[in-house]
Formats: structure tokens, sequence, C-alpha cells
């Protein structure tokens, strides 16, 4: 019985009348927590505490430097999955 509630909070069933399976796309979600994982052991390190305005300055540019590198993967004229959807099914999101 439990098992109706969590997958229709998944994949919006009790909303939406029928499953979506673009809804919550386990893969962006458990990456970006990883990410947010490795950007945290960095942050807390012995070297990123040291350097805190360094490695900050790091994050940023790295973080415009994905973003550059995203919308040039998202403007490529071929597609990996047949149904494009930036924001729920694009590794060019993440």
């Amino acid at each position: 019985m439990a098992s109706w509630e969590i997958e229709s909070y998944i994949n919006g069933v009790h909303n939406l009348g029928a499953p979506q399976p673009w809804l919550f796309p386990v893969f962006p979600w458990t990456a970006f927590a990883f990410a947010g994982l490795a950007a945290g052991f960095i942050l807390f390190s012995d070297w990123g505490r040291e350097h805190a305005a360094k490695t900050l300055a790091l994050f940023g540019v790295g973080g415009v430097a994905m973003i550059a590198v995203a919308r040039w993967f998202d403007h490529l004229p071929t597609q990996i999955y047949p149904v494009y959807d930036y924001w729920h099914t694009s590794p060019n999101f993440f």
C-alpha cells in the first residue's frame, strides 16, 4: 500500500492522472547531490579553507564555463534522445 503513495509522488499520478516519467528524473537529481557533496568536500578541505577566496572564485569561473559548454551542447544539430526536453531529460541541463 505504501508503494503507491511513493510512486505517485515520484511519477505525478496524484495530480496529473497518469504516470509522467519525466517528472522526477532520478539521475540528474542524484548527480546534483553528488556534485554538491564534492563541492562541500573541496570547500571544507584544508586547502579550501586556507584559500577560501580563490576556491570560491574558481567555483564561479567553473560555473560560468559549464553554462557556456551546456549552451553550446544544447545548440548542436544532433540530439541524444528522440524526444527532447531541456529541463527534464537533457544531459546538457546537468
